[in-house]
């Protein structure tokens, strides 16, 4: 009996070891699931049996199934019949929310954006039978390549103010906004730098969140600018393959539900301008940073913001920042437009900060100075492929690491890149800038080679 029982306890602490680590599994799987439908069905307008992009990236034994309300307009996703629930809830202008366990009251109950009518569309003109081959290598054909494919959903290139080429994959049109994941985080930057250049913030200076101000915090001594360039030194984990990882428990997880707050507190791993290390968490810091702190914890103004002085401008139609339950932005990864719209925020780098089109064309939304400092390389980053929140094709600052990671492509291009395969190319050189979304798991496009024959049919 005693051995019995000694055999049992050891088996209890071998299927503890192996379940333990992976306990953030059902919640982080019905999060992901959830707020992906929720935000298909309800800022795309895609049919939930379309949505392939819901599935889990990873292998999982276990199938999650969903529940669509639509009078309530939210997604509630299960694990394994009821366990580990979670609903997103849809707001008009604001999105899909991941909302808190039960019943509890969400700040963002009663609050929506009004959507903002556009002024005018894009010109656009012929694409050449060039340009048309040059955009077949984003679209590739399934029956000539093996495994997973890159599915691209639109493809837009804008030369000289103008659309000369775009194409939508069955399913998607030029009004389905589509999500750009990381790409958000230059919608971050570029909102950071409004404020920059109206004065209503200084990036030089400490960030002072007050859970720093603490017993000497050693976060306290912070910048703008240390988060902006991912050199905080902060402890962060930006890995998807790990259920526990922070990125997996802030964004979809545990701790979804104050993202930036989770951040605030991660501590640090590194001292402060030494250590390049990129993390969604650092974004997210910057958004809750920017209500706390620039807009004093005012809510709706914060909320109004992007869309009164970014979006609205920029006559970004169908954009949409989604905020958590906390009513920070999500500024890593939550945001959502249309290919067109996608290009406009592009255009407003490749035009110095100026606006290019509608009713606030030859605008001046951001200063020469903060398109510069978002494309100068960041130090710590010694592989020259970092700005601030931008990644760059710069000459390495160790001419012993080579030539730039696309030598196909000049150096001085900007680029918004986000997860399964979202780009805008911003490319002075050639006054273009391309837009490629898609859902790429496994291979993925071969995008230097797309936007390289692009440039190549270009007058």
């Amino acid at each position: 009996m005693k051995k019995r029982s000694i055999l049992v306890l050891v088996l209890a602490i071998v299927l503890l070891a192996l379940v333990y680590p992976q306990r953030s599994v059902p919640l982080a799987g019905t999060g992901w699931v959830a707020k992906r439908v929720c935000s298909g069905v309800f800022v795309t307008g895609r049919p939930p049996e379309a949505l392939s992009e819901a599935s889990l990236p990873l292998p999982l034994p276990i199938p999650i199934p969903f529940e669509v309300d639509t009078d309530d307009r939210s997604v509630t996703a299960y694990f394994a019949g009821s366990y580990a629930p979670s609903t997103a809830r849809f707001r008009p202008g604001l999105g899909c929310t991941l909302v808190g366990p039960g019943a509890s009251k969400s700040r963002l109950d009663g609050r929506s954006l009004p959507r903002r009518p556009r002024t005018a569309a894009l010109p656009t003109t012929a694409s050449s039978e060039a340009l048309i081959q040059a955009m077949d290598l984003a679209f590739p054909d399934p029956a000539l390549t093996e495994g997973p494919d890159p599915q691209t959903r639109a493809l837009v290139v804008v030369h000289r103010g103008q659309v000369i080429g775009e194409r939508y994959a069955e399913g998607f049109s030029a009004s389905t906004p589509l999500p750009g994941w990381s790409m958000t985080k230059s919608v971050t930057s570029a909102m950071v730098g409004l404020l920059q250049t109206a004065g209503k913030l200084d990036i030089s200076a400490q960030v002072a969140l007050d859970e720093w101000q603490i017993n000497d915090d050693p976060r306290n001594p912070l910048t703008w600018d240390h988060l902006l360039r991912m050199s905080s030194g902060l402890s962060f984990s930006e890995n998807y393959s790990l259920p526990n990882s922070d990125a997996i428990k802030m964004l979809f997880g545990s701790d979804r539900y104050s993202k930036g707050r989770y951040a605030a507190e991660r501590p640090l791993e590194h001292e402060i301008d030494i250590h390049w290390s990129y993390s969604s968490g650092t974004t997210n810091l910057i958004q809750y940073a920017l209500l706390e702190r620039v807009f004093g914890g005012d809510l709706d103004a914060y909320l109004r913001f992007p869309a009164e002085a970014l979006f609205g401008p920029l006559d970004m139609e169908s954009a949409v920042l989604e905020p958590d339950e906390s009513g920070v932005f999500v500024g890593s990864s939550h945001m959502f437009a249309t290919a067109r719209d996608w290009a406009r925020f592009g255009l407003l780098f490749l035009n110095d900060g100026v606006v290019a089109t509608g009713d606030s064309a030859g605008t001046r939304l951001l200063s020469r100075e903060w398109i510069e400092y978002s494309r100068r390389p960041t130090k710590t980053n010694t592989e020259g492929i970092y700005g601030a929140h931008w990644w760059l094709n710069t000459t390495p600052q160790n001419p012993s690491n080579g030539e730039p990671r696309m030598p196909k492509l000049p150096t001085n291009i900007m680029i918004a890149s986000g997860f399964e395969g979202q780009y805008i190319f911003v490319v002075p050189d050639h006054d273009l800038v391309v837009v490629r979304l898609g859902l790429d798991r496994g291979k993925r496009v071969d995008i230097e080679s797309v936007v390289a024959e692009i440039v190549e049919t270009l007058d």
